[in-house]
């Protein structure tokens, strides 16, 4: 009889786990199902054009929002024929319309594996008969030195037209750029500061 009692608590505990693994599998489904509430940016920014609402129901792949990196690049479009002596590394002078009297320096960052037209929509398809031979653009990323854009970083926003020269005969910068605190103090003067230029004296740093 003890025996008999015995299967039958063990039988019963086998049950009551089994419960307890059902209930965790349940807490877990619930807990993944929250999760979906909360939609999470792929990277910090700020955000621009915001199409949703408080109260607003969305649907899977709808566009809610842009959101706009706090690190900012220039995408230059080089012709092909100018990109033999370019290398990773090689400073940059920019010149932004936007901000005229200012002077920023940077750094090529990468070049694109491929030409724009290559990857467009409808990529041209130039084995059919055509002849002519067109220019093409290659992207390149330049990255700005975050010493130079200091103090007019909110004023550098997306879409913006600039000038960038490459030098291809200086020293290539090897390391990265990192981000310095905003309190802290630059061992040169500041290439963001307004440009003052003196009645017959050239602007310093401004190209022309």
């Amino acid at each position: 009889m003890a025996k008999e009692n015995l299967k039958v608590a063990q039988a019963q505990q086998q049950a009551a786990s089994a419960q307890v693994d059902a209930a965790q599998a349940q807490v877990q489904n619930a807990e993944l199902q929250l999760s979906y509430c909360t939609i999470v940016a792929p990277v910090s920014g700020r955000i621009a054009q915001k199409t949703v609402q408080t109260g607003n129901r969305v649907s899977v792949g709808q566009a809610l929002m842009a959101v706009v990196e706090d690190n900012v690049w220039i995408l230059a479009n080089l012709k092909e024929t100018q990109l033999e002596r370019v290398r990773v590394g090689q400073p940059v002078e920019i010149k932004i319309d936007a901000l005229p009297h200012y002077r920023f320096t940077g750094r090529v960052d990468s070049l694109q594996p491929g030409c724009g037209s290559n990857f467009a929509l409808l990529p041209p398809d130039n084995a059919t008969g055509n002849f002519i031979k067109i220019v093409q653009r290659v992207p390149v990323k330049i990255l700005f030195d975050p010493e130079s854009i200091k103090g007019v970083r909110e004023k550098i926003v997306a879409g913006l037209s600039a000038v960038p020269s490459i030098a291809v005969t200086a020293k290539v910068i090897d390391k990265p750029y990192q981000d310095g605190p905003e309190t802290e103090k630059p061992s040169h003067q500041i290439a963001s500061q307004p440009i003052t230029q003196i009645h017959g004296v050239p602007a310093t740093g401004v190209m022309q």
